[in-house]
Order: structure tokens, then C-alpha cells, then sequence
């Protein structure tokens, strides 16, 4: 029987331009990338928008933003357009920061994605897929969780299409690379280093971070990619797990518990209070609207809670 967990911890560290020194962002570029199985979709990206980052040295632009995701592209569309229209360009290592990407056409399924794209695609996919039906057809785990994954693929895919797409209009230059600030201080410039470990300077009135936050893993757990997950490797899961179990009581723990268990999984929900509604109060959430929510995980999709004591 394959059994995974999910580590779904709230995103503890976030980034910002008061934390980020040129070390902190260059160790976001080392990150290994989260690969999804390949797609045969035709691929055609805006022609005029990509450029190499060995490109941009020797130009000058009113803002530059750092990270691709919906922050910093919303941010450089609105920059872009009128009333405004700065010149801008947009710099992002989807590769070395562990976004989402389609191995056979090197698309960026990520770029300018929600904030948990893959779990959005999979609650989506989980919809329109019925699992049970699959089963009772004879087809196999591995089978039906292809049909998963390329569903969420397809998702993500033509949204990161139609991001390009806005960019392009919007007159947005779009690079990708690991950005950093010089350590000798000073923030007019930044090294953005390619694929290829050229190295361009770029010049900006204005730098925007918005390099997003990483899921905080605590120290003694093994995070294997195969059993253990966190938030954001559940990405790299190869199968579709019989049971599940997920420590946290945040969203994004709710969230994965009712997506696992929609697609067919045994869902355990393992909490830091002997309460469940106590430790959905303790993220913000009204008592009454905590005790609902307790209430529906229990009822109608039969979720294990588990309390865990001494946090």
C-alpha cells in the first residue's frame, strides 16, 4: 500500500526587500526544479517578449521585478500600462526556484500562477475527474493518475500562456535568470546570471522583490520526495497515494486533506491542539466558521483528525 505525507506547514519565511541581501537570493537559485510528466501540447510563446539575459546589459529601465509570480507579474503589467508606461523587465529563474515546468517543451507552467498553482489544478482535475468511475473500468492506479497530472498540466499550461500574452502586450521584457544584488551595496543595478552562467547587469530606476516565500522544514524530518512531501514538492508525487496523512490545520492543509480525499484517498488530518476548532482559531478564523469547517471535514468526507500534544 503506498502511503505518503504531506508536510503542509504554513509558509513561515517570507521574503522581502528588508531580509534579502545578494547571498539569499543567489541560494534561491540553487533549488532543484519541480519536473511534471511531459505534455505533447504544441508550444508557441509570444516571439518578441523572451530575451536572453545576456541581452540586457547596457539597458536601462524604470523598474525591474524580480520573481514571476502573481506579484511581480501584476506589478509589472500595471507598471507598463497606461497610465504609467515604464519601462519595464520582468526577471525569473522558474528552473532554480522549483516552479512548475514541462520537461518536454521547457514551458514555465508557473509564471504569474495563484499561489499554489499545482493544488489549484489538482482540486480542478479532481472534479472533473471521478476516480471511483476509473477504477470501476478496470484501469489502473498509475493510469488514472496520468490522466491527473496531464489534466493539471493542461491547466496550468494554459495559463502560463496567457500570462506570456499580457506581458508581450504590455511591452514587458521578460528574462530568465538568478538575480542579485553587488555585495557592495548599492541598489540601482543588479547580476542577473543565465542558464548559461553569463553574467548581465541591468540598470533600474526602481527593484521590486517579490521572490515569494519557501515552506519551513523542520529539522529530523526526511523529506524524500517519495513518502514525506512539503507543500511544495507534493508537486514532484509520481502516484496516487491509498492513504494520506497531513500534519497542519492551516489552509493549505484543509485544502490538500479535501483534495486527496475527493480523488479517492484515506485522509488523516493531524492537528496541534486536543481541539480541532482551537487550532483553526489559532490561524484567524472565527470560532463559529472553525467549528463549521471541523464540522464538514468530519461529516461529509469522513477525515481522520488526530491530535498531536507538546507544541
Amino acid at each position: 500500500m503506498q502511503i505518503c505525507l504531506i508536510l503542509a506547514l504554513l509558509l513561515a519565511r517570507s521574503i522581502n526587500g528588508f531580509h534579502l541581501t545578494s547571498t539569499s537570493i543567489s541560494q534561491r537559485c540553487v533549488r532543484s526544479p519541480t519536473k511534471v510528466a511531459p505534455l505533447a501540447l504544441p508550444v508557441r510563446l509570444p516571439g518578441r517578449l523572451q530575451i536572453s539575459a545576456r541581452d540586457l546589459s547596457d539597458t536601462n529601465f524604470d523598474l525591474a521585478v524580480i520573481g514571476g509570480g502573481p506579484v511581480g507579474v501584476s506589478a509589472a503589467l500595471l507598471a507598463a500600462r497606461a497610465p504609467f508606461l515604464k519601462k519595464v523587465v520582468l526577471i525569473d529563474a522558474p528552473r532554480a526556484s522549483g516552479a512548475l515546468m514541462n520537461e518536454e517543451t521547457g514551458e514555465d507552467l508557473s509564471i504569474g500562477g495563484p499561489t499554489g498553482l499545482f493544488s489549484k489544478a489538482l482540486r480542478d482535475a479532481g472534479k472533473k475527474i471521478s476516480v471511483t468511475s476509473l477504477k470501476g473500468m478496470g484501469l489502473r492506479d498509475d493510469s488514472i493518475w496520468n490522466e491527473i497530472v496531464t489534466s493539471c498540466v493542461e491547466l496550468a499550461s494554459y495559463n502560463s500562456r496567457d500570462v506570456l500574452r499580457q506581458l508581450e502586450y504590455a511591452g514587458v521584457t521578460y528574462a530568465q535568470g538568478c538575480a542579485a544584488f553587488a555585495d557592495s551595496g548599492g541598489s540601482s543595478s543588479l547580476f542577473v546570471t543565465a542558464s548559461d552562467n553569463s553574467i548581465s547587469t541591468v540598470s533600474a530606476e526602481k527593484i521590486l522583490l517579490a521572490t515569494g516565500s519557501t515552506p519551513f522544514r523542520p529539522g529530523g524530518i526526511p523529506f524524500d520526495g517519495k513518502r514525506v512531501f512539503d507543500s511544495d514538492s507534493i508537486n514532484t508525487l509520481s502516484y496516487l497515494p491509498k492513504s494520506v496523512a497531513i500534519t497542519g490545520s492551516g489552509i493549505i492543509a484543509i485544502e490538500f486533506a479535501k483534495i486527496f480525499k475527493n480523488l479517492g484517498s484515506d485522509v488523516t488530518l493531524i492537528i496541534r491542539d486536543t481541539i480541532p476548532r482551537n487550532a483553526l482559531m489559532k490561524i484567524g478564523l472565527d470560532k463559529d466558521i472553525a467549528a463549521t469547517l471541523v464540522a464538514d471535514l468530519v461529516s461529509s468526507l469522513a477525515l481522520a483528525i488526530s491530535a498531536v500534544l507538546g507544541f
